[in-house]
């Protein structure tokens, strides 16, 4: 265990988290290292603004990479506050154990709402913790995948490192181990809440993103909201392309597409080739503060 905790802080070095405050980082690895060894979880503040989240003692990337960087974990992340405010609507799918849901409720007040959609077990437990140790009725939790069409699916334990992060509805190779959940469409959920404004969409279904933007077009062309989806080479090499198509499709439908450059917008006209998150911006539709 400790071998491979080794190798990801060896990773994690290299994050612009870590440029940003080695000192802090290095002092924040030795108190994980401590918490890993004891083999207890601990409570860890994501922003100064106070949101509270557990961490388990383990050495996940998930769980290493929110320890050490918080807000910093991702570009992203560290530039919400630049994408919502009070009274803002979003949407994160794939919300995981809940640090883009719980940074953005606190950014949109009790004003605003955030919809957390999440289906697998593992994962929505850690969410409800977390979101237990917060006051954040702004919260709604949907334990649904979003798909192209209702029904049911099998959402696939992917094995990277363990991680309910990589977890997929795209078939594995191999016996891998899955769960049954529910499917619904991004259409569907936003007219159930009778959405009339949506800011922004955080998107991370490792690879099925394509089928999540079929399944909301019409709240898509309706609402044109700021959308960050990742770009998942294996996933997408996996789904014969999806990443590419999703790419394709958002500039057909008039999104701008960025990626997010030492703290400002960049724009790409083609997909890069390197994994991370892309930030969609339609023309008509809400636009980021001050990048």
């Amino acid at each position: 265990m400790l071998q491979a905790l080794a190798a990801k802080l060896n990773k994690l070095w290299r994050h612009p988290g870590f440029r940003e405050k080695p000192l802090v980082v290095t002092g924040r690895s030795l108190g994980l290292g401590w918490h890993v060894l004891r083999g207890r979880e601990t409570l860890v503040h994501l922003t100064p603004d106070g949101e509270r989240l557990h961490v388990p003692a383990g050495g996940r990337y998930t769980s290493v990479s929110i320890y050490l960087m918080r807000d910093r974990s991702e570009p992203e992340l560290a530039l919400l506050d630049r994408l919502i405010g009070p009274g803002g609507q979003m949407l994160d799918i794939g919300a995981n154990i809940g640090i883009y849901t719980l940074r953005a409720a606190t950014l949109v007040g009790r004003s605003g709402r955030v919809i957390a959609v999440e289906p697998g077990r593992e994962a929505l437990r850690a969410l409800r913790a977390n979101l237990a140790l917060n006051d954040m009725p702004q919260v709604t939790v949907l334990p649904v995948a979003l798909a192209a069409e209702e029904g049911v699916a099998q959402l696939y334990h992917v094995a990277l490192g363990n991680d309910p992060q990589a977890f997929s509805l795209l078939p594995q190779k191999g016996d891998v181990a899955s769960e049954q959940v529910v499917t619904r469409t991004l259409d569907s959920i936003l007219d159930e809440a009778g959405a009339t404004r949506l800011d922004l969409i955080k998107m991370d279904v490792e690879g099925l993103e394509l089928a999540v933007l079929r399944g909301g077009a019409a709240s898509l062309a309706r609402l044109k909201p700021m959308i960050i989806f990742e770009i998942n080479a294996a996933a997408a090499l996996e789904a014969n392309g999806a990443s590419h198509d999703v790419f394709d499709l958002l500039l057909a439908t008039g999104y701008r597409i960025h990626r997010v450059e030492a703290g400002r917008l960049v724009p790409v006209d083609r997909q890069p080739d390197q994994h991370g998150n892309l930030l969609a911006v339609h023309p008509e539709g809400p636009q980021p503060r001050g990048l």
